[in-house]
């Protein structure tokens, strides 16, 4: 026999044999010990708190990615103002923003920005069977990550929706929690146990999670949610009456949410847009260009925005922006007026984040050129065009209000053949209300 061949034969018998040895979820189901290893660093323990800072309730979510996006239950965030993620090493970080929400599937997305990176991995549920061991991670009554065992006990369908009956233990504080199957992957969102019953549990299928996931996510605060949903909660999919079967589970309170069937409150989430009405004093303008008389003195002034924001990081504005200019000569104001319409961005959702403009337009000013068309003197106001480029730092201080400092570069043009112009800057700060 050829030596090479039997080579080749027994080198291939060990990588799989390695493979084996190195991925045993892909061949057998992991132990419950594995399972908790695994996500439990993933699974957090939520603190709510009302709008006067006093606690709420608590509950249980699940990091799904790198960048602190959360799921968690829509009722467990119901009247809360303010709320903690901690982790199972206990790191706490508060959430930020409310990214998605679906009431009828009791399913809410939240936003942290600290550095954790473990998260869960998300299988498809459609596949679970009745009989199927699965395992729960979450917090009831506080104990954070606890985990229980136990079986697919039912599944229940109402027309084209479904719900995982189970019979791991669960309690208030579990809501939210994560339910995985035998490989470790994430199938359900623990949400509601029946509590007459004996171990009749339910959970939400990934699969609504999936589809949540994959809408446009546009931020909110946890106050802004609360004026949204206007405070009321639906536990299990939305079920015509008329059809209910006869094995729908009652709906049972969980925890301390409100439990009232809101069908008019409908507010359409996938919508990412926003106003901003901006005001900005300019603490003083500086000429950057020699072709400026040195008897040109810029002095203070401000600016006024109104924007349109289509997305979390694109917008559209329009700028007006005035400044006082003087002529040292005479001691008396030249015009400079602009009207802007301009591109914005957001480089980033944090709170503090940097925000870059461009823009064109119309000064109206006394600026024009001279006799030799390659200098700049003071004359009868026209308009003319101008084009801008603005860098600065946002910093949201409060729910809808954030202030910012910045320093636009703006250039208007004098003589279009010779490319003459008049270019200064204008470092300012001012507030932005959103509405």
């Amino acid at each position: 026999m050829n030596h090479n061949y039997i080579r080749f034969y027994l080198t291939i018998k060990l990588v799989v044999f390695y493979l084996i040895l190195q991925t045993p979820d892909l061949f057998s189901q992991l132990s419950a010990e594995k399972i908790y290893e695994r996500n439990s660093p993933a699974v957090v323990l939520i603190n709510t708190y009302d709008e006067y800072g006093k606690a709420l309730s608590t509950g249980s979510g699940c990091q799904l990615n790198e960048e602190g996006l959360i799921v968690t239950n829509y009722h467990v965030i119901v009247g809360a103002y303010s709320a903690d993620l901690i982790f199972s090493d206990q790191t706490k970080y508060k959430v930020k923003y409310v990214y998605a929400f679906d009431k009828d599937y009791d399913l809410a997305l939240l936003k942290h920005f600290g550095k954790k990176k473990d998260h869960v991995k998300i299988a498809a549920s459609d596949n679970v069977k009745v009989g199927e061991v699965c395992y729960a991670i979450g917090s009831p009554k506080g104990f954070q990550n606890t985990l229980s065992n136990g079986l697919i006990s039912n599944i229940h369908k109402y027309e084209n929706d479904y719900v995982l009956q189970i019979s791991n233990p669960i309690s208030p504080g579990s809501s939210g929690g994560g339910l995985f199957n035998e490989n470790g992957y994430l199938i359900g969102i623990t949400y509601a146990t029946l509590k007459d019953g004996q171990n009749i549990n339910f959970a939400i299928p990934s699969e609504y999670l999936t589809e949540l996931m994959e809408k446009s996510f546009t931020q909110t605060t946890l106050s802004e949610f609360q004026v949204m949903i206007g405070g009321s909660a639906v536990l299990y999919p939305k079920i015509d009456e008329n059809n209910k079967k006869k094995d729908s589970p009652p709906e049972q309170k969980d925890e301390n949410e409100q439990m009232e069937i809101d069908e008019t409150d409908n507010f359409d989430f996938d919508r990412g847009y926003s106003y901003d009405l901006g005001g900005r004093y300019i603490f003083m303008s500086s000429a950057l260009n020699k072709e400026v008389p040195s008897y040109i003195e810029f002095k203070k002034g401000f600016s006024a925005t109104f924007s349109y924001w289509f997305s979390k990081y694109g917008g559209l504005g329009i700028t007006y922006q005035k400044h006082d200019v003087i002529n040292k000569n005479t001691g008396t104001k030249i015009n400079l007026r602009l009207y802007k319409g301009e591109f914005m961005i957001r480089t980033s959702e944090h709170p503090l984040r940097m925000l870059m403009g461009f823009g064109i337009g119309l000064a109206n000013s006394d600026f024009q050129n001279g006799e030799d068309d390659a200098e700049i003197v003071i004359g009868t106001s026209v308009n003319q065009f101008t084009a801008s480029a603005n860098l600065g730092i946002e910093y949201m201080i409060m729910n809808r209000v954030s202030i910012s400092v910045s320093s636009p570069v703006d250039y208007i043009l004098v003589n279009d053949t010779k490319g003459l112009g008049v270019i200064f800057f204008s470092p300012s700060m001012g507030f932005n209300v959103v509405f």
